[in-house]
């Protein structure tokens, strides 16, 4: 990732009014999703649980660390879903997706595929509903002229 685009990046979080405690808490969000505590994070990062707290909780954080997390997490999580709430809210609901580090391009398609699939479950049940209402009309139809031969033939 470029640098210019990770200051963009939080140039929009920024005019979003993102702030430190909404990545730190989905920071927090992604380690209990591995099950892991803060002191098991910290060791991993080469950082202090004092660290790992302090950007969990949205605290005071230098840069560096900040860098840090990022550079952490991102191999676990697209960044793009880090700092984008819709892109975060579609697969936070779903741990695999996040799993997956989709991009905004990966998320929406998968969800439009879903959606495509939905619609087409759905115009299958209306025009099966539809048919079964045709032939049920179909039959009144032939029980009417039926009808109407008989009271002619006499």
């Amino acid at each position: 990732m470029k640098i210019r685009n990770f200051a963009d990046k939080f140039i929009v979080m920024e005019k979003e009014n993102k702030d430190l405690k909404t990545l730190g808490s989905r920071f927090k969000e992604i380690r209990l999703m591995f099950g892991l505590t803060q002191a098991e994070l910290a060791a991993k990062m080469g950082v202090t649980q004092l660290t790992v707290t302090r950007m969990e909780n949205g605290t005071s954080i230098s840069a560096g660390a900040l860098l840090q997390f990022l550079h952490f997490y991102r191999q676990y999580v697209s960044i793009d879903v880090l700092l984008d709430d819709k892109a975060w809210n579609i697969t936070s609901q779903d741990k695999d997706m996040l799993m997956r580090k989709p991009h905004m391009n990966s998320i929406v398609h998968e969800k439009l595929d879903v959606m495509k699939e939905q619609m087409e479950k759905n115009i299958a049940e209306v025009k099966a509903d539809i048919n079964k209402s045709l032939n049920k009309l179909d039959i009144y139809l032939k029980r009417g002229m039926d009808s109407s031969k008989a009271l002619l033939e006499e």
